[in-house]
This record gives structure tokens, C-alpha cells and sequence, in this order.
């Protein structure tokens, strides 16, 4: 069910091989004590009366310790979007686990200072693709994010 810790290495490990999801989950858990909580679509289900129906028990899982999350947290440098929203950031390259092809890899936390929503993002390294393209990509999600 967790990551095993090497795939924290692979995140700053040019080369690493990981999925978008799993990046999200290991940024999320950088920031939140070495924790995440289960995937959920709804936490909820209520019929046409109100009455509740469904509710779902989020789990939390451990997949750092707490001093290693801050460790690799504290890799994450801290920047602006040009509207002033400060995130947390970090970028690599990747293969990808079904072909084998590079790709550039980033990861957000907004807002820097306790995060509540991690961002992955991934495009094919492809000529024309560079750190500059990736980077404004996940600035235009950071601007987009809507806070609890």
C-alpha cells in the first residue's frame, strides 16, 4: 500500500522511474509528517431526503518517517508565481515505467508554508520541451489551485 523510501531517492535521482500519481502521494507526504491519506472520490452519499447514506472512512497512511519527510521537504525550494502565490518545487528527469522514455518531472506544494494540495506534472521529453515549458506549466496549476 506505501512507496518504499528508494522512490524518494528516484524523485531527486535524475533517471528515477515513478508514476505521476505516486510522485503527488511522496509530495503530499514530504509535507505532511511522512503521511497521506487514502485516494477518495466523495467522502460522502446522501439520498434526495438528506438522510446520509454512504460515508467514506479516509485512512491515513504512513509512508516516511517524519524526519526523513522533512529531509526531502527541505529539497523542495521555494518560489513565486508571478502573481505572488508561493509554492514549494522541485524538478528532474525520468523514465517512464512502460516504454522506457525520459521525461521531464516536476512537483508543487501550495502553499509553500503547510501545504495542502501536491501537483505532479510529466511531459515527454521531446525537442522544443524544456525546464522553462514544465515550469510554466506548474505555475499555471499553482495559479489555478483553489484552497480549501
Amino acid at each position: 500500500r506505501g512507496i518504499p523510501t528508494p522512490f524518494g531517492e528516484a524523485v531527486f535521482t535524475d533517471g528515477g522511474v515513478l508514476t505521476p500519481y505516486g510522485a503527488a502521494v511522496f509530495a503530499g507526504a514530504c509535507s505532511v509528517d511522512g503521511t497521506y491519506r487514502t485516494p477518495h472520490v466523495v467522502t460522502k452519499l446522501a439520498d434526495a431526503s438528506g438522510k446520509q447514506i454512504y460515508r467514506t472512512e479516509v485512512g491515513q497512511i504512513r509512508l516516511l518517517e517524519a524526519e526523513e519527510a522533512k529531509r526531502y521537504l527541505a529539497r523542495f525550494s521555494e518560489e513565486r508565481t508571478g502573481d505572488g502565490v508561493a509554492y514549494r518545487y522541485v524538478q528532474t528527469e525520468v523514465f517512464s515505467g512502460t516504454r522506457g522514455k525520459k521525461h521531464c518531472f516536476a512537483m508543487a506544494l501550495v502553499p509553500a508554508e503547510n501545504p495542502q494540495v501536491a501537483i505532479s506534472v510529466v511531459l515527454e521529453l521531446r525537442s522544443g520541451v524544456s525546464d522553462g515549458v514544465l515550469k510554466d506549466t506548474v505555475e499555471q496549476i499553482v495559479r489555478a489551485v483553489e484552497l480549501p
